[in-house]
């Protein structure tokens, strides 16, 4: 039945490509589903599926990318729909009389001799192009239901996370070592390290930032924090690599306050490993509002006011900066708190800054 869906599976899914070939199977399991791919249209044009649950061949998705994506009434409906970052049953964006005269079912599905008719989808909005994910039933089946489109929900944020990542390598590689090369052109340190902090890899930008004065140093091949951050990535990394319930954590080290990120990782074979993502306090992070506001679709007063939500201000404080009043900002608030799927302010300022700093195209 391979891996159950959890958020440790989509973390590992970010650069593990083992991990990745499992997430479909996990999502429609998780969602009562038969099938399920996450598929990509690129900025430039064309589209792509980047991994499926296996329900059709390699040769059938392929068809569907070169000949049959642009009929897809699903995506279609849910890009018009301007529904970004959260699972939406398709039958409500689409009429099952609609879909059964469509080109898709009637040239692309029947023909093979199957009824595949219910989907739940999340449309992905990127700097590199738009990530969708599709779960599928039969026609026989019944349409997902608010229970099942609300357990996907309680993924949308680390799948958002993860589909912007794999976006940005699309553009970069096409083979591993080009994969490499784009981790170390990013703004960002990234870092693999064991349970007891050892370091085991890293890339260009983290054996920069050990050197430097950052807050983070190696010591005898051990990644340490001075000061009072010292135990809290201790602590960080024991959440990130426990075996039963591994936790993701945030954390704002050295008088740079640097925003780390430590998650846990999946390598077959070895005992669990904490992926470590250190960037720029994200006040130096160029473009930042744009990231928002393509990533999230938030306008660009929103991407704003959860930039300055993120530096520690108050909505009294944003009022008096933009000359608004309250109710204002907090009715913005609850907008953006809806576009990024989350319910206090504390996780807007976490989202921004979890959020790794992709450059723009």
């Amino acid at each position: 039945m391979g891996l159950p869906l959890s958020q440790d599976l989509i973390y590992e899914a970010i650069l593990d490509d083992e991990a990745f070939a499992e997430l479909p199977q996990a999502l429609a399991h998780a969602a009562g589903g038969r099938s399920a791919l996450l598929h990509w249209r690129h900025i430039h044009g064309g589209a792509e599926v980047l991994v499926h649950s296996r329900y059709f061949t390699d040769e059938i998705m392929q068809a569907y990318a070169e000949h049959y994506a642009g009929d897809d009434l699903w995506m279609s409906a849910g890009l018009a729909s301007g529904i970004r970052n959260r699972a939406v049953a398709m039958n409500t964006l689409v009429a099952d009389d609609v879909f059964a005269r469509s080109v898709m079912y009637n040239e692309f599905i029947r023909p093979m001799d199957d009824d595949t008719f219910r989907c739940m989808g999340i449309i992905f909005d990127t700097p590199f192009g738009v990530g969708a994910l599709g779960i599928q039933r039969g026609r026989h089946h019944d349409v997902f239901d608010q229970d099942a489109v609300a357990h996907i929900n309680q993924y949308s944020t680390a799948l958002k996370r993860m589909m912007a990542v794999r976006g940005e390598l699309m553009t970069a590689r096409t083979d591993r070592h080009a994969a490499r090369s784009s981790f170390d052109s990013m703004e960002l340190a990234i870092l693999q390290v064991d349970a007891g902090g050892k370091v085991l890899d890293g890339n260009a930008q983290a054996d920069e930032l050990l050197r430097g004065p950052s807050g983070l140093r190696q010591v005898r091949g051990h990644l340490r924090a001075g000061g009072g951050d010292a135990e809290a990535l201790k602590r960080a990394i024991a959440r990130a690599t426990d075996m039963a319930a591994p936790e993701a954590s945030l954390l704002s080290i050295g008088e740079a306050r640097l925003s780390v990120t430590v998650s846990p990782l999946r390598v077959p074979g070895v005992k669990r490993r904490a992926l470590i993502m250190v960037k720029r306090p994200f006040g130096r992070q160029r473009d930042l509002d744009r990231h928002l506001m393509q990533l999230f679709g938030l306008s660009q007063a929103e991407a704003q006011i959860s930039i300055s939500l993120a530096e520690g201000l108050s909505p009294a404080d944003i009022a008096e900066k933009r000359q608004v009043a309250e109710g204002t900002v907090r009715v913005q608030l609850k907008t953006i708190m809806a576009k990024l799927g989350c319910r206090r302010q504390t996780q807007i300022a976490a989202a921004v800054l979890s959020l790794p700093p992709l450059r723009l195209s």
